[in-house]
């Protein structure tokens, strides 16, 4: 947001009741920025570029022509009673006599098209130029280029020409303004900053210097010609309306296009520049219609109806949606209520009767139609964070005055205001203790109290225990009692809370931090393993999920974009952009990983969020050095596997199960993950068409784990701790055949749960299949580990223990040992 400096001075008691007389633009900055409108940048303004600095008037003493050169001329110009510069000149207007504007040795010229550049004296096909003689684009004034600007013959020569050509000049301040500050978004709001400012640290009494009203006149008018109707007063809060008439239409005053122009608005007419000043000035919009273009003198505030168009002043036809509050008159649409206008009802040259509308609108009626047409106005802004509705017949009365004074209207008729729907001014309870318990800080009360009013805050009572303050009407931020010691810690100063010398706090211990602690440390192990954490957007596009169940999806109403316009109901999609992204810059080791929520549509207006773990894995992990590797293939989801066991194994999930009856739209492979029968996650590869989508290089590898599932089976674990077994452990090695389609998992949930006395792990170390085996069979080769917690095994004790687990598989599974085992 855009503060001019010379127009924010208008506002506050300069020179009254002990104020200074002026306060410097840095010393403003700095006040704002305490206070929490930072100004990220000052920046000089001038309605002329350059400021015609350097440019003084001149006479031309003589002409002749240029020696080498047929459309150039020698010039003698006068700048001064005793200095006369020789300029070359290939302008055809110049003439003995005139009074011209010289551009001088030194000089930076603003051309209207182009870029700045310095004038130095230089030779001109031989000849001699100690400056420039100017048209008017050269020095940013007009557009016109026939010929060089002549000034009016009273001009003395040596003046700078800035003594005949008003320019206006002024510093802005750029604001980072925050979403909840909307009472700022004007002149007079941060003028009202600056003033409680200023008194509290000063112990001063200026008040805001709002501009006068007064002479608006209240008697004597006659009821106005043109009704008006609130249909829909829930989203209509308050319109009001004044007819003005004679208005002659035309450009404004030089003050006040300067005054746009310096905060970035562009110019119009005198009526419409009038709306934009008040706007900016005390933070209400206006609208002015052509009030001969309403049909039947009736303005009604209504829902568009089906089929209903509006061709707006950006001369686009647009749909109209039935959300969308529209101003009509009898018969038609003239404007988008608080958004935009309409061509035909706009201001025009020849407009000479104006309705003038001040209203309030409902925040979210404004943002959705705002949004669904794409027209994000300064009125629309406004009116969606909330404006004062206590300030419309200040802001309609301000702008009628100024038309009257700048455009010839005429005042006749009674002005209109419709409000139906007053709502209670809201109180807040402030307590002492609350104050100081929040802020650390003891306030004197008079104090609180001049601060608090000087920001426009009403004292209803007082105690010596609290207050009972009334919420002005812009201030829709401040709802409790901790809003208004914000507003007294920043009007104060965060700088000013005294830091003890001492401080005295009591450790907290949660109990509940199993989320947390979890989520920590599997980061802390994935990294370890040379992953790398992501973040992505939850919001995508909707069509990366051409494959999901589209009644599932999550369509945002009021996307700003139009590729991000759900929210995604798989995590895979948005990591596969990272690891295509990725491997376009040459990073070919890719290992990435996130903790993030997908999102589903259960039925009619139902939601839900599911979180998740997610691994995408691709390219060699194996760095290349001058020994040969153990593996030159790279990882494939065997490691993954590897990588996704030990994570369920760190959250409490000893047994991990795994299902060839997943499926993905994506994947291909896919294996499902199960925890005591209950799916977990998938874990799989990338197929080729999604590789080809995304312009990847394949394999990739994902998985992901539910995450509440994993916090919840790390909720349900207790660590035990144990002495470490001095006695050794024993290793036996059996090779076996078993039906090829039983998978390993089944293998190891077998032997897990037949509890063989003293076997503490056991591993795959060979799988082998052949067309020399039992047709239908494959070969396992299995070590076992053996150990006693408190004395040495026995080869008795091994031998029993082997046989226990034999004979488990064999009537479970079916195995058979195969020849040169030795149990």
């Amino acid at each position: 947001m855009k503060i001019a400096y010379h127009w924010l001075l208008q506002y506050l008691p300069l020179g009254k009741a002990g104020w200074p007389h002026i306060l410097e633009a840095e010393e403003i900055a700095q006040i704002l920025t305490s206070v929490g409108l930072e100004v990220e940048q000052l920046t000089e303004f001038s309605s002329i570029p350059g400021a015609l600095e350097g440019l003084v008037v001149g006479e031309v003493e003589a002409v002749w022509k240029h020696p080498d050169a047929d459309k150039l001329q020698l010039t003698r110009v006068k700048i001064s009673d005793n200095r006369s510069l020789q300029i070359v000149c290939g302008a055809p207007n110049v003439a003995v006599g005139q009074k011209v504007v010289v551009a001088l040795p030194g000089t930076t010229l603003h051309p209207l098209k182009g870029e700045p550049f310095q004038l130095k004296t230089t030779k001109i096909r031989g000849q001699l130029s100690e400056g420039m003689l100017c048209a008017a684009d050269e020095i940013g004034l007009a557009e016109d280029h026939s010929g060089i600007l002549v000034l009016d013959a009273t001009a003395k020569p040596g003046s700078p020409l800035s003594h005949y050509i008003p320019v206006f000049q002024d510093r802005v301040f750029e604001i980072g303004l925050t979403p909840n500050r909307m009472d700022a978004m004007s002149h007079i709001g941060v003028a009202r900053d600056i003033c409680a400012y200023v008194n509290h640290h000063h112990r001063l009494q200026g008040t805001l210097q709002w501009p006068s009203i007064h002479t608006f006149p209240n008697t004597g008018l006659a009821p106005s010609p043109i009704q008006i109707e609130i249909v829909d007063p829930d989203a209509c809060l308050r319109y009001a309306g004044l007819l003005i008439e004679d208005v002659q239409v035309g450009p404004s005053p030089a003050w006040l296009q300067a005054a746009l122009e310096s905060i970035g608005i562009k110019p119009i007419n005198n009526v419409v520049d009038i709306t934009n000043y008040v706007l900016h000035e005390c933070g209400q919009p206006l609208h002015a219609f052509n009030a001969d273009a309403i049909i039947g003198n009736c303005v009604r505030i209504r829902k568009a109806q089906p089929g209903e168009h509006l061709l707006t002043l950006d001369g686009k036809d647009r749909s109209l949606y039935p959300t969308d509050l529209m101003i009509c008159d009898a018969q038609q649409p003239m404007c988008i209520a608080g958004v935009f206008g309409g061509v035909a009802s706009g201001i025009q040259e020849n407009t000479r009767r104006v309705f003038l509308e001040s209203a309030v609108f409902h925040p979210a009626s404004i943002r959705q139609t705002s949004l669904q047409h794409g027209l994000r106005t300064e009125a629309a802004l406004r009116f969606e964070k909330g404006v004062d509705i206590s300030r419309v017949l200040f802001a309609l009365k301000r702008a009628a005055l100024l038309i009257r004074e700048l455009a010839g209207g005429q005042i006749r008729y009674q002005l209109v205001d419709l409000y139906p729907h007053p709502p209670a001014p809201r109180q807040i309870r402030l307590t002492k203790h609350y104050l100081f318990s929040l802020s650390g800080k003891n306030y004197p009360q008079q104090a609180v109290e001049n601060l608090l009013e000087d920001l426009e805050f009403e004292l209803i009572s007082a105690n010596e225990q609290e207050w009972i303050w009334q919420v002005p009407p812009f201030k829709h931020d401040v709802k409790q009692p901790a809003d208004l010691v914000e507003e007294i810690m920043r009007i104060d100063g965060l700088d000013q809370i005294p830091i003890p010398s001492k401080m005295h706090f009591s450790p907290a211990h949660h109990r509940f931090r199993d989320r947390e602690n979890l989520q920590e440390k599997l980061s802390d192990y994935l990294v370890a393993k040379g992953f790398s954490e992501i973040y992505t957007n939850s919001i995508s596009n909707s069509q990366l999920y051409t494959p999901y169940p589209q009644e599932n999806i999550v369509h945002l109403l009021n996307h700003l974009n139009a590729e991000l316009d759900v929210l995604r109901p798989s995590m895979l999609e948005n990591g596969l952009a990272c690891v295509a992204f990725n491997q376009h810059h040459r990073n070919e080791q890719i290992a990435f990983f996130e903790f993030g929520k997908t999102y589903h549509q259960t039925g009619i207006g139902e939601y839900a969020e599911q979180e998740f773990l997610s691994i995408w894995l691709a390219g060699d992990h194996h760095p290349q050095w001058w020994a040969p590797a153990p593996s030159n293939s790279p990882p494939s989801w065997f490691f993954l596997k590897t990588i996704v066991d030990n994570i369920c194994r760190m959250a409490g999930i000893s047994l991990l199960e795994f299902s060839e009856q997943a499926s993905h739209p994506r994947l291909n492979p896919c294996l499902g993950l199960h925890m005591q029968g209950e799916p977990l996650g998938i874990l799989g590869a990338v197929d080729t068409q999604t590789g080809h989508l995304f312009d990847m290089q394949l394999p990739v590898y994902y998985a992901e784990l539910a995450w509440h599932k994993l916090v919840q089976a790390q909720a349900n674990t207790r660590v035990q701790y144990q002495e470490i077994i001095p006695y050794p452990v024993v290793r036996r090695d059996i090779s076996f055949l078993i039906d090829r389609e039983i998978p390993y998992a089944h293998i190891h949930m077998t032997i897990a749960s037949a509890k063989v006395p003293y076997l503490i792990d056991w591993r795959l170390i060979d799988l082998f299949e052949s067309a020399k085996l039992e047709a239908g069979k494959k070969s396992c080769t299995l070590s076992l580990f053996f150990q006693h917690p408190e004395r040495t095994l026995t080869e008795k004790d091994v031998d029993q223990s082997l046989q226990q687990m034999i004979q488990t598989l064999e009537q479970q599974l079916h195995i058979r040992l195969r020849q040169g085992n030795n149990p």
